[in-house]
């Protein structure tokens, strides 16, 4: 109840002082909105956001990001094979991660998957939560990756984010 009402809180602390901009991908047709102060990139199917440094000493720049990708190619046909296989990936090649959870889960009325694990990359451990919806042959991934201690503080922002996704014609 007490990190509830926390989450509460900082929601209503955050949000309303945060500035947004819209990010409109011409290819795979959605908006997004991503804080002003944000670096913004695209790098073919991959819409990257990435946090300001907090100070110079910022050994890491907090980011949410979002991958299309075609379902055909993957071989792959449900939300619980694609997690299987996202597992799957992550636990072998990254040894030292570990799954705290996978969960369903409903991202903008879409049924979605809701996965959030300690990530073991380059000898530095990362907190990731991802969300994963099919639409039309494809599977929209968001990633939600931060240091475990500034996780919480950036989770609400990074799930305001993934909340504003739109697709537009």
């Amino acid at each position: 109840m007490i990190i509830l009402f926390n989450f509460i809180v900082s929601i209503l602390i955050l949000l309303p002082n945060i500035l947004w901009n819209d990010y409109k991908d011409e290819t795979n047709h959605y908006v997004i909105k991503y804080p002003i102060g944000w670096e913004k990139k695209k790098i073919n199917q991959i819409s990257m956001f990435i946090s300001p440094k907090e100070s110079d000493t910022d050994s890491y720049q907090e980011n949410v990001n979002i991958i299309v990708q075609n379902l055909k190619q993957l071989k792959l046909s449900t939300l619980d094979e694609y997690v299987a296989f996202s597992k799957k990936q992550i636990t072998e090649k990254y040894a030292g991660s570990s799954f705290i959870y996978i969960k369903d889960d409903s991202l903008n009325n879409y049924k979605s998957k809701e996965m959030l694990y300690l990530f073991n990359y380059r000898k530095s451990l990362l907190k990731i939560k991802q969300n994963v919806f099919f639409k039309d042959g494809n599977a929209y991934l968001f990633t939600f990756s931060a240091k475990p201690s500034d996780f919480d503080k950036y989770n609400v922002i990074a799930s305001e984010l993934m909340l504003s996704f739109r697709f537009v014609n």
